[in-house]
């Protein structure tokens, strides 16, 4: 039949979507590791990057990516090697099944954290045959377009006034400076002094951005040797309101939601948190309580995409 070039699409779509109806057999599940000689600026080792490929009996190949490589590279392997015999010989189209099967195989020992990662990058992995066998990107598979255009914002990873400048004039209207707190902090710091030191911080970046750029701030607290405690946190918060940040990202550990309900409470400021997160269990008690205003899942962290 011939549709004409108008319709070639729609025929495209009804044969690719004649070929779900036949299981495509997984085969294989691999891990693949790159590492590279940088070291990561606080981390132990080089950085590596982690991957997962998934062959299919049609000759399709999907990949998907597990952050956790970053950390602990070794773990990626037996875990590959784990799931590996949960999915072969599976429909590779059965996403969502196929992801609770491996989750299944992980309640016992590791229902969250690294093993979810590991499952995130193979149902990335599914995510990216499904797209190839029906000629379409995985985003239209997830119900479509929400935005025809998205703000982004680049990052910096300290308070360099000249950097900031660059990246304004590159038209970013936003940024985010990381590493603003005390990571590398040596020795005893009264709390005034830390106050004061965040403050000329936010004021030195915001003087850079100006007031047309939206400024957001990442102390990385859970990389902090001393972690900001609640009530430190809060002080802070206070003490940069003038400087109207967009948000600011995990003032405080992410283990007890509590604190961020405090910290919402009592700060104009927005708070964001996530990007530690796995598995929706972890979203859900920050959701119940609106313990924060924005939350930042990472794929290649929490689970896969879907």
């Amino acid at each position: 039949m011939n549709f004409g070039n108008r319709d070639a699409p729609i025929a495209a779509s009804v044969l690719s979507l004649n070929k779900l109806r036949h299981p495509m057999k997984i085969v294989n599940v691999e891990p693949v590791l790159l590492t590279v000689p940088t070291k990561w600026q606080w981390g132990t080792r080089p950085c590596t990057y982690g991957f997962v490929r998934v062959s299919t009996d049609s000759g399709l190949v999907g990949f998907g990516e597990t952050y956790v490589a970053w950390y602990v590279p070794e773990v990626i392997p037996p875990l590959v090697e784990h799931f590996r015999n949960v999915v072969v010989g599976e429909d590779a189209f059965q996403i969502n099944r196929l992801w609770r099967m491996m989750h299944v195989k992980a309640l016992r020992w590791s229902p969250l954290g690294v093993p979810v990662t590991v499952i995130g990058a193979i149902e990335m992995a599914l995510w990216d045959i499904l797209g190839q066998a029906v000629g379409a990107p995985v985003y239209q598979l997830l119900g479509g377009l929400a935005h025809d255009r998205l703000r982004c914002y680049t990052s910096l990873a300290g308070p360099d006034v000249e950097a900031i400048k660059k990246l304004k004039g590159q038209g970013y209207t936003a940024v985010k400076v990381a590493h603003t707190g005390g990571m590398t902090q040596e020795g005893h710091l009264a709390l005034a002094a830390l106050i004061h030191q965040e403050a000329d911080k936010a004021r030195l970046i915001r003087d850079a951005l100006g007031n047309d750029v939206d400024m957001i701030l990442d102390p990385a607290i859970q990389f902090n040797r001393a972690p900001w405690s609640v009530d430190t946190a809060l002080k802070i918060l206070q003490a940069l309101e003038p400087y109207d940040l967009l948000w600011m990202e995990q003032p405080a550990l992410p283990t007890n939601v509590d604190d961020y309900v405090r910290i919402r409470e009592m700060t104009s400021t927005p708070i964001a948190a996530g990007e530690m997160g796995t598995t929706l269990h972890d979203y859900k008690p920050f959701f119940d309580k609106r313990a924060i205003d924005i939350v930042q899942p990472d794929a290649s962290w929490c689970g896969g995409i879907s």
